[in-house]
């Protein structure tokens, strides 16, 4: 469970909430899936594709806006 809360307002504003988080991960994870697909149909390597696309987030390192 996550460390952070947060006050959205009304009662039931932290279901809706959760919906929108759920319908955004689940569309990243959609995504996510289509890019592995299309890497390994490019005939790149499935681990490499993982490992380059992870490093960032397992480094602690972002891209700037």
């Amino acid at each position: 469970m996550g460390k952070a809360s947060f006050f959205l307002g009304q009662v039931g504003k932290g279901a809706e909430m959760k919906l929108v988080v759920n319908m955004v991960m689940g569309a990243m994870m959609t995504a996510f899936g289509e890019g592995l697909e299309l890497g390994k149909k490019a005939g790149l390597d499935q681990q490499q594709i993982l490992e380059v696309r992870l490093a960032p987030f397992l480094l602690g390192i972002h891209p700037s806006p």
